[in-house]
Parts: structure tokens; C-alpha cells; sequence
């Protein structure tokens, strides 16, 4: 379900968010200008590799030309009841200048349900070989913990390696991407948990 609405009783206003809000419609606000973002409702954290979309705040800052960095906040399924998972983090995005961008982020899911909890580090760098050409590179590192239900704790660790070609030809007609993934779980081990 989808509403906008423009009303000067605020007081109207503010019941409907907060029926949209309590049981769980999707919906958004956002602001944004040179200097900075503000986001909320249904958002994306933006962190390669972990389940990061759900309610919650969005926001960055653009510390110098072309360098931006922000932080999220999600929950999930809605945003005031009990969560099931939750995820926060921060990222940091350069824009270039048409050329090169690039982008890393640090996050955190807690999954309440399946008692687990997920930490990433991943990034990514493209370049413009030149006008309908690019390539493009993305990694990530993940560490993922889970309590099972005989109180044992197992802990993986990931790696992701991407890299990507893609073109335009016959007048932008044709497009063509061509990409490589690697991935690997480097360790899967139990823990005991000692009643901590």
C-alpha cells in the first residue's frame, strides 16, 4: 500500500505515519542537497554482501569534494514492533570526477530469530575505460556466527572477489558485461558456548 498525502492538521498526519509505521507498509522520505543526505522508511544501507534493507534512518555527509560518508540503521520486519533482525553500519563513497568511483561500508546484522549475527567489510572501484566502456572490481570479508539449538556456537568467514567488463557498441545497440565471481567460506568451526 502506497499513500501520500498533504494535510496541515498535523495532528491527521501523524496518526496515518503512525498506522503506516505499526503495521509494516512501505514507505519513504527522503532528503537531499549538495552538502548532505537524509533518509528514512523503507531504505538500503548500501554494504556489498549483507542483508541490509529494511525500516529505518539513512544519512551522509559530504566531507570534501567528491568524498561522502554516512551511516544506517534498519529493522526488520517493521520498525517499532519487536524486530526479527536489525542491521547497522557505516559507509564512505567517492563520486570521482566521471571516471573513477568507488565505495566501502562496514555492517552488522543480528538475526534475533535464528540467532545469528553477521559482520561485513566490502568495497568496490569502477573506472571508465572511455566513453562506453568500464571495469569494475568488488570484494568483501565476512565473519558470520550462529548459536544452534544445542547451545553450540559455529563461526564462517567468507571471501568475495568480483570483477566485471562491460561495453557499449553499435551505437549503444549492442551491451555486453562480462564477469567473474570468486567465493570462498575459509573457516567453519564450533564453539562451545559455557553458559555465557
Amino acid at each position: 500500500m502506497a499513500l501520500t498525502l498533504f494535510i496541515s492538521d498535523n495532528y491527521l498526519f501523524l496518526q496515518i505515519l503512525y498506522l503506516t509505521l505499526k503495521y509494516d507498509s512501505t514507505w519513504y522520505g527522503g532528503y537531499f542537497n549538495k552538502d548532505y543526505t537524509a533518509e528514512i522508511g523503507t531504505i538500503n544501507g548500501g554494504v556489498i554482501g549483507i542483508a541490509n534493507t529494511g525500516k529505518g534512518a539513512k544519512a551522509s555527509y559530504r566531507i570534501i569534494k567528491n568524498h561522502w560518508a554516512g551511516a544506517f540503521y534498519t529493522r526488520r520486519p517493521n520498525f517499532l514492533n519487536d524486530p526479527t533482525s536489525e542491521t547497522f553500519g557505516a559507509f564512505y563513497k567517492y563520486l570521482g570526477n566521471g571516471k573513477l568511483r568507488g565505495s566501502a561500508g562496514l555492517a552488522q546484522s543480528n538475526n534475533f530469530l535464528q540467532k545469528s549475527k553477521a559482520t561485513v567489510f566490502s568495497g568496490s572501484v569502477s573506472y571508465r575505460l572511455a566513453k562506453n566502456h568500464f571495469i569494475s572490481a568488488s570484494g568483501a570479508i565476512s565473519s558470520r556466527t550462529s548459536e544452534n539449538a544445542q547451545q553450540v556456537i559455529q563461526t564462517r568467514q567468507g571471501f568475495l572477489l568480483n570483477f566485471n567488463y562491460g561495453g557499449k557498441f553499435v551505437g549503444g545497440k549492442l551491451r555486453t558485461s562480462v564477469n567473474g565471481t570468486y567465493q570462498i567460506q575459509l573457516l567453519d568451526y564450533p564453539i562451545m558456548n559455557a553458559g555465557f
